[in-house]
């Protein structure tokens, strides 16, 4: 599915019903989109790459708390300057994670507070609130 809908100006048809339950390569689908669909019903367990999958997407607002994210090694910029994004993914499965490198960098709707387990070794931007510039979201405090 890599850059299926890269800058697109509307949702494809019917994508909430979409099977890509065996997608693995989600890089960039909806990079600079204007994507307004529920994908909250995906099923996303083989999925390894969400890199830049919602960058620039303006307008995108869904609820993506209940995906399978347990097998992602790459989120590079998956938010980045997806200006209304402000979804809870405080359930997220990290485990796999390889780089989380400007996850939510200018995602300036993101407020939550991200109690992620890393492993050590996982790519990100230092200091690690680069990863977040422009953002109000947290990905660890003392409340964790």
């Amino acid at each position: 599915m890599r850059e299926t809908f890269r800058r697109s100006s509307a949702s494809p048809k019917g994508v909430a019903a979409w099977d890509v339950g065996a997608v693995i390569n989600f890089r960039g689908m909806f990079q600079e989109s204007e994507i307004d669909a529920d994908l909250s019903g995906w099923n996303t367990e083989s999925a390894e790459d969400f890199s830049f999958m919602f960058a620039h997407a303006g307008t995108f607002t869904a609820d993506l708390s209940n995906w399978s994210t347990g097998k992602v090694k790459n989120f590079d910029s998956m938010f980045a300057s997806a200006l209304t994004f402000n979804a809870n993914l405080t359930a997220w499965d990290t485990s796999s994670a390889d780089s989380i490198y400007h996850m939510f960098r200018g995602a300036s709707s993101f407020d939550e507070l991200l109690c992620w387990e890393l492993r050590p070794g996982v790519s990100m931007e230092i200091p690690v609130s680069e990863n977040f510039l422009n953002s109000k979201a947290r990905l660890f405090d003392s409340t964790c």
